[in-house]
């Protein structure tokens, strides 16, 4: 099992808030822990398979409250804080459409991490 790289982590997630942020117009869309690129990703490539990760996340209302006061650093530590709750989950993937990696939850978020400082994007 690979270890997630927090420093990384922190660094990707603190550039995908502001990124959030600068893009879109908060007088109509409020913005959503889903919205950050990653945790989009999560929910959107997981499909289903880090349930209680996303539950976590969509259902915290201090963690809302922090984005709609676009409180960056504080977002940044939650989440992390939550990431780190799953540091060392396995789990079977998806489907056998999906590499292996998305069973292993260190794998999937190191995985993003590194595609959005490779890439800018998953």
């Amino acid at each position: 099992m690979e270890d997630i790289n927090y420093t990384d982590l922190r660094e990707v997630l603190k550039a995908q808030v502001e990124e959030t942020f600068n893009k879109r117009n908060t007088n109509f869309h409020r913005l959503g822990v889903n919205d950050i690129n990653i945790i989009h990703e999560v929910i959107e490539k997981g499909e289903g398979v880090f349930n209680d990760l996303i539950k976590d996340l969509t259902s915290d209302q201090t963690l809302q409250q922090l984005i709609d006061d676009k409180c960056i650093d504080d977002i940044v530590e939650r989440l992390v804080e939550y990431i780190s709750k799953y540091d060392g989950t396995n789990v079977p993937p998806p489907s056998d459409e999906y590499d292996n990696w998305w069973g292993e939850y260190n794998r999937t978020i190191s995985y993003l991490v590194w595609a959005y400082k490779t890439y800018g994007s998953c």
